[in-house]
């Protein structure tokens, strides 16, 4: 199965190269194809290839119910084209049944095999229509967990011993439930998981800009809030983010780092940055990279604009050539490059907490690795792995960055030593 994305041009050639090489590699094989590039793309990827099935995303959710008849199909049957085929038939009495689909939910995976860190999805779909978007197109309005639910998930996921987790949406900012008659927004949930749990420490996966209230920056301040926050800014010009039909503006963006760097102690804070939007001139490009200089940025994700169908931006005049389109996404990583290593060299010789990564199957007997509180990947100087299991959480101190693999767009970006495991019975 692939699970594909549509938010870029690129992402969709990713995703179809990865159908090639699945089913060259293996032969006998049926490919499943999902997500939301499956959601908008069903046509084109039906005629794929015989033995590939598309199952569009909103539909998901049927996967949770297909293991058994898998299961059963298979025992019987090893053609792949006669499998594919019978999918086919399975999906489509089911759309034309008018049963409706499991909800947005229903297939939620907390935890992971070769992770050591958790997720729960909480929100999914998004009510705004900025221009250049398409998953909003893909994924429908916004709709959100119940708030108990997500308290009981993240219950769960901590009695079974994990230290963090993760709560992702499409835009949590959109998070809504109820509670006793009353409303509840993205800090209330947190605070009502806080609550309900003992130790166990929360992330965010994105925040727009304007999720960051008062009411949210009241509870960044718990410790067991991680200082790492990924907004999602997209330009540093004004005009631009108008065009982009984005909800806020310049100043926005700094009064929501100013609050949560008041919140926290130098926190890890990022960027996502699309980079040559229609109509962006250098002077507007050079307003975004002065605001990322301006907040001091610890890193930026920043994209080349892409055209995307079915979006506002697909017609706006004054589009920008390609070359500079790419250049300017160039400049933008040489930033971000920068400020990653000042960030960490900020951080030499302090200690902060880490959760051990699980050993890779492709690399035994590799190095120990770590993503550390305010969300730094290092590599550990210490004791062998066997000491220290994935998911096991340690008091580290940063050694100093790893400028070469920060460079390179690696996976570690730091060295850094065991101080002493925070989880009980590690060592």
């Amino acid at each position: 199965m692939v699970n594909t994305c549509t938010v870029t041009g690129k992402a969709e050639q990713k995703c179809r190269r990865a159908f090639r090489q699945a089913l060259a590699a293996h032969p006998n094989a049926v490919l499943l194809i999902t997500g939301c590039y499956a959601e908008l793309g069903a046509g084109e990827l039906a005629s794929f290839d015989p033995r590939a099935v598309v199952l569009p995303g909103s539909r998901k959710g049927f996967l949770r119910d297909l293991p058994p008849i898998l299961r059963d199909r298979l025992g019987a049957e090893a053609d792949p084209l006669g499998t594919a085929a019978f999918l086919r038939s399975l999906l489509a009495r089911q759309g034309a049944s008018g049963e409706n689909p499991p909800g947005a939910f229903a297939l939620s995976t907390d935890s992971f095999l070769a992770h050591s860190r958790s997720s729960l999805k909480i929100q999914d779909g998004c009510d705004n229509a900025c221009a250049f978007c398409r998953v909003r197109l893909a994924r429908g309005p916004s709709r959100s967990l119940d708030a108990m639910e997500a308290v009981e998930r993240v219950r769960g996921l901590e009695q079974a011993g994990q230290r963090e987790v993760t709560l992702t949406g499409v835009n949590l900012s959109h998070y809504r439930s109820a509670l006793g008659g009353r409303a509840v927004d993205l800090a209330g949930l947190a605070n009502l998981i806080l609550e309900g749990t003992e130790s166990i420490a929360l992330r965010f996966s994105s925040l727009y800009p304007e999720s960051v209230t008062p009411e949210f920056c009241a509870l960044a301040a718990n410790p067991r809030i991680r200082p790492h926050f990924h907004l999602s800014v997209q330009s540093g010009s004004d005009k631009v983010l108008k065009a982009m039909n984005r909800p806020y503006r310049r100043s926005g963006v700094v009064r929501a780092v100013d609050a949560l760097r008041a919140a926290k102690d130098d926190p890890f804070i990022a960027f996502d940055i699309i980079a040559g939007f229609p109509g962006e001139t250098d002077g507007d490009f050079g307003e975004t990279l002065g605001l990322c200089e301006d907040c001091a940025v610890a890193w930026v994700h920043a994209f080349p604009f892409s055209p995307r169908p079915g979006t506002a931006a697909v017609s706006l005049p004054g589009r920008v050539p390609e070359g500079v389109r790419t250049a300017r996404a160039a400049e933008l990583f040489r930033l971000a490059v920068r400020r990653k290593i000042a960030y960490i060299r900020g951080w030499e010789g302090r200690r902060v907490s880490g959760i051990i990564e699980r050993p890779r199957e492709s690399a035994p007997g590799g190095p120990l690795r770590a993503v550390t509180a305010n969300f730094i990947h290092v590599i550990l100087d210490g004791p062998p792995g066997r000491a220290f299991p994935g998911g096991g959480e340690v008091s580290l101190r940063i050694l100093g960055p790893l400028e070469e693999s920060i460079l390179r767009n690696g996976e570690s970006e730091a060295l850094a030593e065991i101080c002493e495991s925070l989880s009980p019975g590690t060592c």
